[in-house]
């Protein structure tokens, strides 16, 4: 009796529900059925658990799954399997497996044999005998041994889904609304929402012969154009002739006057491309008068010159900073207030050596009592990058350079600063360099920038020095500035000490002593990094430069005083120092260089020789 029994498989939720009403059963029940047949693939009613025991054994009487394994399989070296499956009128048809890499294939027959009788398919030599039931076809997707694994379903041939149309469709229709069938068509065959969208969206002029005849004639005239593609390929003259015709063709369409013309557009040009991008020097006095220079205004001297006049100052005036950049970098200003201005450096006018150059507030808009302690030539703003920041107290602070890509005119907070605090030096880094403070009474420090950690602009930052009474920090450089730290005394005593006799310490400790100070060389007024190969500029309070080659000043230890590097007259002192730049690499190759000028490339996406502020 068991061959009686009617198959549940390829039933529509519909009817599902029909046959629980039949069998004395809820409704709910036929809901429950399709969930165990298409969600879970059970094999036997007695897996349906939540059906209960009697209406299981009821069911069973008179219907069963109506799943059939494949009874044969032929596995390709591709990975491809074809099974071989029966159908519930006794004959067999044929499903293929498809993996391919991350996806995995499965055609299904609904029909045994086909009729579109194709010259390449050997199906279609065979003939048509018989079509399919919904059954018969989920069953090739139900018993699969692979059906986990699947990710996309279609039908074999292209006549042949067309030709069973009405039990292809019974698989998918039967709800009651869109959203009903698209969910039941998800849950029954693992669809996509896109897939199953496309399938309720199908029209049903889709299904009228006249959309049969038509793909029909597009095989017959696919099959035309490959003949007729074959035909050529086959003879070379005719290939020859085929493409004689096609460029003459495109000649005839295409041969006309040229109608545009390439030309110059005034606006394609700017302002800044117009400016050179060359070497030159930025000086500031202490009083805010700055200029720009080219850099054979000054060449080498030797030591304990008397040096050359750099800029015409007012009573009480003298150059406070000077750095070496390129006309294109952006230079920011930071005041000793904790604001960052800033400027691109062609913007600020060119004047000969001794002329007093502009006030810098025509070209910044500072608030009274506002003056700038830093200034950085940065040529773009990176990723990793972090401004390192000093005030005289002893704090230190980190902030990402990307934080001050956007300055306003009337300038932004750099830094958060006490009442009696002042900015005095600002680095840029990346996260890799060891930090040394210098304060104004001979002490050091030398700590890994990585123990300060990053914060915003708008904060405080820690402390980075212990100092004792009436001490303060006078300068800021980065262990890869340089193999010497060089100390300059007012009074115009300086020295080099090796770099590696300054230990790493913790951040936050009193230092080791690194100038020994006595009357005759006054306290320390600034500190640099360098190397043998570097020049250095002094300059004084009357507004004297000189310039030295960093090889000509002794190496000593930590607790010495030096050498004198320039003569002073009474009353005068050294204001600051400044590290020479060599040529910038973006600079145009030929300008001419000053005496003892080198072309060496640098690193880094600044470069500074302001008064502590370099990076090489």
């Amino acid at each position: 009796m068991t061959d009686m029994k009617k198959p549940l498989m390829g039933m529509s939720l519909y009817e599902l529900k029909e046959v629980a009403k039949s069998l004395g059963m809820p409704a709910f029940t036929g809901g429950q059925m399709a969930k165990w047949l298409y969600t879970q693939h059970v094999k036997s009613i007695d897996e349906m658990t939540n059906i209960s025991k009697t209406n299981r054994e009821r069911l069973a009487e008179e219907y069963t799954i109506g799943c059939m394994e494949p009874i044969d399989c032929q596995v390709s070296k591709d990975g491809t399997i074809k099974y071989l499956f029966p159908t519930a009128t006794g004959k067999h048809v044929e499903t293929v497996y498809i993996p391919d890499h991350d996806r995995a294939t499965l055609c299904v027959s609904s029909q045994v044999g086909c009729k579109m009788n194709c010259k390449f398919c050997m199906t279609g030599k065979q003939g048509f005998s018989a079509n399919l039931t919904a059954g018969d076809i989920l069953n090739q997707i139900h018993s699969l041994p692979e059906k986990e694994e699947l990710t996309n379903i279609v039908f074999m041939g292209m006549g042949e889904p067309l030709d069973n149309i009405d039990e292809v469709i019974r698989i998918i229709r039967g709800s009651r609304n869109v959203q009903i069938a698209k969910q039941e068509l998800i849950d029954r065959f693992e669809l996509t929402d896109v897939q199953a969208q496309a399938i309720v969206d199908m029209r049903l002029r889709a299904l009228t012969g006249l959309e049969r005849e038509k793909l029909e004639a597009e095989y017959a005239e696919l099959m035309e154009k490959i003949r007729k593609f074959q035909a050529i390929l086959a003879d070379r003259k005719l290939l020859l002739r085929v493409i004689r015709e096609e460029i003459l063709a495109v000649a005839e369409k295409y041969g006309d006057d040229r109608k545009t013309s390439i030309g110059y557009d005034v606006y394609d040009i700017s302002t800044e491309d117009l400016i050179p991008r060359e070497n030159t020097v930025i000086a500031m006095t202490k009083l805010g008068y700055i200029k720009r220079m080219t850099v054979d205004n000054f060449r080498s001297q030797n030591r304990g010159g008397r040096g050359i006049k750099g800029m015409q100052t007012i009573e009480d005036d003298y150059i406070e900073e000077l750095l070496m950049t390129t006309t294109h970098h952006y230079l920011m200003f930071f005041t000793n207030t904790g604001r960052v201005y800033r400027l691109k450096a062609y913007e600020i006018p060119e004047a000969g050596r001794t002329a007093r150059g502009t006030a810098i507030i025509n070209l910044l808009q500072l608030a009274p009592g506002e003056k700038i302690t830093a200034v950085i030539p940065l040529r773009k703003y990176e990723e990793g990058h972090y401004l390192m920041m000093a005030t005289k107290k002893g704090l230190v602070k980190k902030t990402p350079i990307k934080d001050y890509e956007n300055v306003r005119k009337t300038g932004l907070t750099a830094i958060v600063l006490r009442d009696d605090d002042e900015l005095i030096e600002v680095k840029a880094t990346d996260n890799n360099k060891d930090i040394i403070l210098v304060t104004r009474d001979g002490q050091c420090i030398r700590f890994k920038e990585t123990d300060v950690r990053s914060t915003g602009r708008a904060s405080m930052g820690v402390r980075g020095m212990n100092l004792t009474d009436g001490d303060e920090v006078v300068a800021m450089q980065l262990n890869t500035q340089g193999d010497y730290l060089l100390v300059v005394s007012e009074n115009g005593m300086g020295k080099r000490t090796a770099m590696s006799e300054f230990v790493v310490q913790n951040r936050g400790g009193k230092g080791v002593k690194c100038y020994k100070i006595t009357e005759k060389t006054g306290n320390v007024v600034g500190a640099k990094a360098v190397n043998e190969e570097n020049e250095i500029m002094m300059i004084t309070t009357e507004g004297i430069i000189i310039r030295l080659q960093c090889a000509d000043i002794s190496v000593l230890g930590r607790i010495t005083s030096g050498v004198k590097m320039i003569n002073l007259t009474e009353g005068v002192t050294v204001a600051s120092i400044a590290k020479v730049r060599d040529k910038d690499p973006e600079a145009d190759t030929t300008t001419e260089k000053a005496d003892g000028e080198t072309g060496d490339n640098e690193e880094g996406s600044a470069e500074e020789a302001v008064t502590g502020s370099e990076e090489e």
